[in-house]
């Protein structure tokens, strides 16, 4: 969560973590679902995918469809997507004094290498 860029000063960036995203209280993001499209993870190629599960921002889950980029090479896939979040949405309160200075909307990156799930026991 403390990866976040586009500040004026760093004084900005260290409110934002504290006061809005609340890094020491809600240190972890997280994305958990699956691929709608039918993938053969064993040929070569560039797909566009769509990943539909819960996004988990600042302690509130909301449902969402992720459009991404997957890059399969040799058994190894590669994924690459950006989109927004809205603050609100993850009841993200930022008060009116800043409001000009903030914005609502977070764009997100994500660049991730997936791995096979071990066969279970």
């Amino acid at each position: 969560m403390r990866s976040f860029t586009g500040f004026n000063s760093a004084l900005q960036q260290e409110h934002f973590y504290e006061n809005y995203i609340e890094t020491e209280r809600y240190p972890i993001t997280s994305f958990n679902g699956k691929i709608i499209e039918k993938i053969d993870f064993n040929a070569n190629g560039s797909y566009t995918i769509r990943a539909k599960g819960k996004l988990f921002v600042h302690g509130e889950s909301q449902e969402r469809i992720i459009k991404s980029t997957l890059d399969i090479r040799d058994q190894k896939a590669v994924v690459h997507s950006e989109f927004t979040i809205l603050l609100s949405d993850h009841n993200i309160d930022i008060p009116k004094i800043v409001s000009q200075k903030i914005a609502t909307e977070i764009r997100v990156e994500v660049d991730a290498t997936l791995y096979r799930k071990p066969p279970s026991k």
